[in-house]
Parts: structure tokens; sequence; C-alpha cells
């Protein structure tokens, strides 16, 4: 799921959350009344047959346009920080995955130059110039190729 695809989608679960649970909050009523010994109490279901007061919520904490500014600040700076997180990992990724096909490919050139060495070294074999190669320059590219097999290959 992409980043973009991710913060839609909770912006749009938030916003229907906003959606369902504003007229839950709106329908809580709180009532005031006051008991046969003067004592007053809250609640949202005054008792039966008692004299009681609606009481209107307090509005909600205002919000300097300062700190608004500064929380939007914050918000865009988690949001970039959280980009360029998840854009490092793809690649660190990335480079994981071409080092690893890298070493899987080396690993296969070196195992068939051993194959190969391997199959010639009981016989006789001219290079590019049609000249015999030596059995000892044989040995050493056979030897050669074990140790980048077996740096490539563990």
């Amino acid at each position: 799921m992409t980043h973009h695809l991710r913060f839609s989608l909770h912006r749009g679960l938030t916003v229907l959350l906003l959606l369902v649970i504003t007229p839950a909050l709106a329908a809580a009523e709180i009532y005031r009344w006051t008991d046969a010994n003067g004592q007053i109490h809250f609640g949202e279901q005054p008792p039966a047959g008692v004299d009681s007061d609606w009481v209107k919520p307090p509005p909600p904490p205002a919000i300097s346009p300062e700190l608004g500014i500064e929380q939007r600040k914050k918000f865009e700076q988690r949001q970039t920080d959280y980009t360029n997180d998840r854009l490092n990992q793809q690649e660190v990724q990335a480079q994981a995955t071409a080092d690893d096909d890298a070493r899987a490919k080396n690993c296969a050139n070196a195992r068939r130059a051993i194959e190969s060495l391997n199959q010639s070294m009981n016989k006789r074999v001219l290079d590019e110039a049609g000249s015999y190669v030596e059995r000892s320059d044989r040995q050493a590219k056979l030897k050669q190729a074990e140790e980048s097999a077996q740096s490539w290959c563990d």
C-alpha cells in the first residue's frame, strides 16, 4: 500500500469516525438538580419527579492561530520524515536486492569456471592464440576460480 493511499485511508477513516461520534456527543445532554439535602448533582438523566435544568456544555477550547500553525508544521514535518524514511528503506532494499543478484551471478560464474577447468584438466587445451595451456597455468586458474567461488558463494 503506498504512502498516499495509506494517508488517504487514515484521513477517510478519521472523517468517518468524527461523523459517527459527533451526533452521539451532541445527543448526550447534561442535567443539574438539587436533592432533598441541598446537594447539587449532574448527570445525563435526572431522577423522576425532581426539578432539573439542562446544562449547556462549555465550548471546546480555542486554539490560537500560532498553535494551529505550529501543529500543522509538526504534522507536515512528520509526513516528510515518514516519506523520506520509506524512500530510504526502499533504496536500501533495492541495493540489497541488486547486491544479492550480483553475488548469485558471480557465484554461478565461478562454479562454471571450476567445472570447465576440472573437465579440461587432463586434456590438452589451446588458448586464444593457439598455444597449448600448461597444466600449471590451469591449476592456478582453478585455484583462483575456487577462491572466487568461496568468496561469492558463502
